[in-house]
């Protein structure tokens, strides 16, 4: 649906206001490859938020074999999201996203992280959160694994790579 620019980081949306032509497209793909279902990722960047976002879902949900899995940091509101058809049907998967640095205010950003959270528990997205390991901020960690841990929540970190510096 979008992607980054290679230098800037500038996202570029793919959505062409036209569910029909990605289902066909993603329905010949899987033909194509024996009729064993699609399972997508969106990733790199807030896919809820996204034009285009609920068509796809849609379009996954009404593929009985098609799953979905999806990394977010949580931002917007999931409510719509765990409604949906494929949510029900246990084949949307969540890789919600924590980095308090990048959020303008970390204790609202926690607190809304958390409130989205618990909505997905509620409703039995499978979720898997994830941490990013990045120097500055790993000293943070430890209260936000207690919080993880005390509601169930299961924890990896993601490694952050810098674009010039290699592994930090």
């Amino acid at each position: 649906m979008y992607c980054y620019g290679t230098k800037d980081k500038a996202m570029r949306s793919f959505w062409n206001h036209n569910p029909e032509l990605w289902m066909r497209t993603l329905e010949r793909l899987d033909h194509e490859h024996g009729d064993a279902g699609i399972y997508g990722v969106f990733s790199y960047g807030e896919s809820m938020g996204m034009d285009g976002f609920y068509d796809m879902l849609e379009i996954f949900g009404n593929h009985p074999n098609w799953s979905l899995c999806m990394v977010t940091n949580l931002s917007f509101d999931p409510s719509r999201m765990v409604n949906t058809k494929l949510a029900k049907e246990g084949r949307l998967f969540i890789h919600p996203s924590w980095h308090p640095y990048g959020m303008p205010d970390m204790e609202k950003g926690w607190e809304t992280f958390t409130k989205h959270l618990l909505i997905l528990q509620e409703h039995n997205i499978p979720t898997h959160v994830l941490f990013c390991w990045w120097k500055p901020q790993i000293h943070l960690f430890p209260k936000y694994f207690d919080w993880l841990d005390s509601h169930g929540f299961r924890v990896n970190v993601r490694r952050y790579i810098e674009q010039d510096k290699g592994i930090s």
